[in-house]
């Protein structure tokens, strides 16, 4: 997992498997990316083969919550590049826009 900008939009990656400290690093991610600017697009790519199912949904709901598709201010794009299974699939419902591979 890291964090980088390009542009305005945030990148945030989640790599392996789920686990609790995994979740609350990423969580942790999110909530500075909104602290520093709560408008920033986020593209949030994900090769994960899933994990442990209530870390992944504690993922999901964070970033739901702050898709504009949900009521947050972020315009959210998940973005899957390698595997994709188990709870990670859910964590990929969370985009406004979701996608597989490389963005144009």
């Amino acid at each position: 997992m890291a964090l980088t900008q390009q542009d305005s939009t945030q990148r945030v990656f989640l790599d392996g498997s789920i686990t609790e400290k995994r979740a609350r690093r990423v969580i942790q991610e999110l909530r500075e990316i909104h602290d520093h600017d709560p408008y920033a697009p986020i593209l949030f790519t994900i090769n994960s083969q899933g994990g442990v199912l209530v870390d992944g949904t504690a993922i999901y709901s964070e970033l739901a919550a702050m898709s504009l598709r949900l009521g947050g201010s972020h315009h959210v794009t998940t973005q899957v590049r390698g595997m994709c299974g188990s709870v990670a699939t859910v964590i990929y419902q969370a985009g406004d826009i979701r996608t597989g591979g490389a963005l144009d």
